[in-house]
């Protein structure tokens, strides 16, 4: 069996999106590709007040470091002499490089082991500045687009989620090395069509969701870049237009939350899937910005498979794309262009929910990391044979 060496700044020790990724891809790599993944991580002490998760590992070390900058260096010191080591007497056939971490990562590793190694990128250190900026933040943008350049030197390949966030390498970075296309998948899809047709009726009843009505969905958190306001001003319009419409939100954020006319609940991680199946449109409103362009939303696969159509704008440049391509729902540049004469027209001329899923379930399969890490573990056993 192969066996990576994965090292991270990101969180990996509590539950959130970028745990789920990285683990849902280490499991995908290790039981379908007899790729195993041991896993160093430089965690903030902060994260130790939250429950630790399991990454299905025979190897987890993590570092904890004080949130300042002196706890920071303290930590990255401790974990690098523990990498190099880890490397210089283990078997790995590659690193995997994530996180923002200091300049000269990729390079201690390089200069110490002859050795194929990534760097994983979620997305455009441009998130910092593009949303009420601050001095600060811009700061931060400079030392980790810095960073990234002198890190990606040293690498031989990354994984970006989309085509579009490889575009953006080659053209800042002048990337010209292996590119793995990776998107956030979503874990292995355990409804049948029965079992989709069941829970939409369980959720729509109890959520007292008429078969005549429209339920729009709103599904995440609630950061600026994910324009709820903009989601809530669309059904509003179709509300008044059609009348026939209810809007949840579902968010684990509710405190302060101004949306009179929708219904804004808290669900089990276990849950959203489930309730997800009630709805008949989702939203995935972004503007134009960098951030958006390199994107791919965990929501997104989530919103396919659910079965809803899906209201988006063209700026999330690779979704935005297949939505066009598959007929998933209507790309709209900005709010004004909403018409909700174009949106019941769709939803009359959709097909049966039996046929329509079937059609979902390939598309997100097609996303999945069985498919999308084919070329990464290719690329380890070349490197083994090398």
């Amino acid at each position: 069996m192969s066996e990576i060496l994965f090292i991270t700044t990101r969180n990996i020790y509590s539950m959130c999106g970028e745990l789920q990724l990285i683990r849902n891809r280490s499991l995908v790599l290790r039981n379908e590709f007899n790729i195993k993944t041991q896993f160093y991580g430089l965690i903030s002490t902060d994260k130790q007040k939250f429950p630790q998760q399991e990454l299905y590992t025979d190897k987890a070390d993590f570092t904890f470091f004080k949130m300042n900058p002196l706890g920071f260096i303290k930590g990255y010191r401790l974990l690098v002499r523990k990498v190099i080591e880890a490397l210089k007497n283990g078997n790995y056939s590659a690193v995997v490089v994530s996180g923002a971490f200091p300049f000269n990562i990729a390079k201690r590793i390089k200069k110490s082991v002859d050795i194929y190694t990534v760097y994983d990128s979620h997305g455009a250190w441009e998130e910092l500045i593009e949303f009420k900026p601050s001095l600060k933040k811009k700061i931060r943008y400079w030392f980790f687009k810095a960073n990234e350049r002198t890190t990606l030197k040293y690498c031989d390949g990354i994984f970006a989620v989309t085509e579009e966030l490889k575009n953006y390498h080659n053209k800042n970075y002048n990337w010209n090395k292996d590119s793995f296309i990776v998107p956030c998948a979503p874990g292995k899809n355990k409804f049948s069509v029965e079992d989709a047709l069941s829970l939409r009726k369980k959720w729509r009843e109890k959520l007292g969701i008429n078969d005549n009505e429209v339920l729009f969905i709103y599904s995440g958190g609630l950061s600026p870049w994910q324009s709820i306001d903009k989601a809530y001003e669309i059904f509003l319009k179709y509300k008044r237009e059609k009348g026939n419409a209810v809007f949840l939100i579902m968010t684990p954020n509710k405190d302060g939350l101004d949306f009179p006319e929708a219904t804004i609940m808290s669900f089990a991680s276990s849950e959203v899937s489930e309730v997800l199946f009630a709805g008949d449109v989702a939203f995935l409103i972004r503007e134009d910005f960098v951030t958006n362009h390199v994107a791919f939303p965990n929501k997104y696969l989530e919103y396919v498979l659910s079965n809803m159509l899906i209201i988006s704008t063209p700026y999330l440049k690779d979704i935005s794309k297949e939505i066009k391509e598959k007929h998933l729902g209507m790309i709209i540049e900005k709010t004004d262009d909403f018409s909700s004469s174009q949106l019941e027209s769709i939803l009359k001329a959709k097909g049966t929910f039996e046929e329509n899923y079937t059609l979902r379930k390939e598309i997100t399969e097609s996303h999945g990391f069985s498919k999308t890490l084919k070329k990464f573990a290719k690329k380890i056993d070349e490197t083994i044979d090398n």
